[in-house]
């Protein structure tokens, strides 16, 4: 067994990705497709091709159609990167409650550091973590440590995301 097949991965992929590419992706072990919209915007899912590819926003709610269309299992990274500024009834946090209501979903309780406006322990974060687990239930969602720390303005280690989660 080649060391690849005991991993599985996700990968960033450009709408134009044929049919081949993702098969070898997922021969090695690639179980999903990322799409970046807090880096890239709703490019990633409006651009030729977008749509056939996931057939094989910066804002949730500009995304959702595209997202429902496709008939995929979804997950949500950083809690749909709510603004504390904003509330928790703020148009993109709210669709990412309804798409959990849908009980298909999943969200991933990642990287406070991203939406904080507060800083370590990120408590700004813990009502929409709060509702998360509420709507989404345990079961549905998932930690990751955010790893590579890219783009950041300060040093970020694995201690105070943990620590996060564990609160």
């Amino acid at each position: 067994m080649k060391i690849y097949r005991r991993f599985k991965g996700v990968a960033l992929m450009r709408a134009d990705a044929s049919a081949r590419a993702l098969r070898d992706l997922a021969e090695r072990g690639i179980v999903g497709l990322r799409f970046n919209l807090s880096s890239f915007g709703m490019r990633e899912l409006t651009e030729l091709g977008a749509d056939r590819l996931l057939a094989q926003a910066r804002e949730l709610v500009t995304a959702m159609p595209y997202l429902r269309r496709a008939g995929l299992r979804i997950m949500i990274d950083h809690c749909g990167r709510p603004d504390p500024a904003r509330g928790i009834d703020q148009p993109g946090f709210a669709a990412l409650l309804e798409l959990g209501r849908s009980g298909e979903p999943v969200v991933k309780l990642s990287a406070p550091f991203r939406s904080s406006r507060d800083g370590h322990p990120y408590r700004d974060i813990d009502p929409y973590v709060a509702a998360c687990l509420d709507v989404f239930t345990p079961e549905r969602c998932v930690w990751g440590s955010d790893w590579p720390f890219v783009r950041m303005d300060q040093r970020i280690d694995y201690g105070s995301p943990l620590s996060f989660l564990q609160r």
